[in-house]
């Protein structure tokens, strides 16, 4: 999505032609594959501890490339990029999403988070699913394939009623990680429930959420930034207090409160907050530009991987959030 809003489209072209190529026969996408299109080795089991096969994937995944195919027409205008991929790619993916769901909450059935760490029913997975079903149903709706969008809306509607009531804790007063089995960690990733628009930013429920990960999640050293989630212990530094230390900061968790700092913005002041962290993060890169996965809390210097895309991509996107909110607000 990054690319295509800066006009890098004929990139992201090949890419939808690559997926095209990837997809499962059942409609999903696994970890990992090689540039050649075969399958990736990956850490995920097909197996759980009890010896029961399960499917192991990351279904955000497989959401989220129809949310970028959706983004990717909606600056392109081309239907003849789409063509080739709505039947290949856009419905079989949506049909995987509807059926591969809980029939008692709604909720995607459980899958690997974008951490690749934990199988569970997360609510950033439940959020990309809600949002990729609703950008299918949106294809659907332009190939005058009324059913289809009928179907993919209102299995979107049950995803967003099952999020309300299961992913939410009132007691809390946020959302939690996941169910099945519940995780009450304060997680940044629960951005995405406002990020897929799920719910509106503004939202009680989504404020006292962006709220506990701007208060539990930051980095309390002269470093600054927003950790994973709370005890986050992966590439940890030295063991210290996680009130002052959660996690080591990442980039791409601190740009994720800038953008719901863009979202609430009702006034140019009111980005104020959201320009400080785009400040933070170019302070804090690289002499040649590179932004690492994450930064030791201690002394800012680059940790793990370097550069990560991911980071850069999420940098584009919430700078031209950004320009495009400031704009609206002149």
């Amino acid at each position: 999505m990054a690319l295509d809003i800066t006009r890098y489209s004929g990139t992201v072209q090949r890419f939808i032609e690559y997926c095209s190529g990837l997809i499962h026969e059942h409609g999903y996408f696994l970890q990992k594959y090689n540039p050649t299109g075969t399958l990736a080795s990956g850490w995920m089991p097909w197996l759980t501890p009890e010896g029961e096969i399960q499917l192991p994937i990351q279904e955000d995944s497989t959401a989220l490339i129809i949310v970028a195919l959706w983004n990717h027409y909606k600056i392109t205008k081309s239907i003849e990029n789409i063509d080739p991929a709505y039947h290949s790619l856009i419905i079989p993916a949506a049909e995987f999403m509807i059926k591969y769901r809980d029939p008692s909450t709604g909720l995607p059935k459980p899958s690997y988070n974008l951490w690749e760490e934990k199988r569970a029913v997360h609510s950033y997975t439940c959020s990309t699913v809600y949002a990729g079903l609703i950008c299918a149903a949106k294809f659907a709706t332009m190939y005058d394939d009324t059913d289809l969008a009928e179907s993919y809306n209102k299995a979107a509607l049950e995803i967003k009623e099952g999020i309300e009531n299961h992913l939410y804790d009132e007691v809390l007063g946020r959302f939690l990680r996941s169910i099945n089995p519940r995780d009450e960690t304060v997680d940044a990733s629960l951005y995405a429930v406002s990020q897929f628009r799920v719910l509106p930013p503004d939202d009680a429920r989504v404020v006292s959420t962006m709220k506990s990960i701007e208060s539990m999640l930051s980095v309390k050293t002269e470093v600054g930034g927003i950790a994973r989630f709370y005890k986050d212990k992966y590439q940890e530094v030295a063991q210290y207090d996680p009130e002052i230390i959660p996690g080591n900061p990442w980039f791409i968790c601190t740009l994720w409160l800038a953008q719901w700092y863009i979202q609430m913005a009702k006034s140019i002041d009111d980005l104020q907050k959201a320009r400080e962290i785009i400040l933070w993060v170019t302070d804090r890169a690289t002499e040649t530009g590179m932004l690492a996965e994450q930064l030791n809390p201690f002394d800012g210097s680059p940790l793990s991987v370097s550069p990560l895309t991911w980071a850069h991509a999420t940098f584009v996107l919430t700078v031209m959030a950004f320009v495009e909110k400031a704009r609206s607000l002149e």
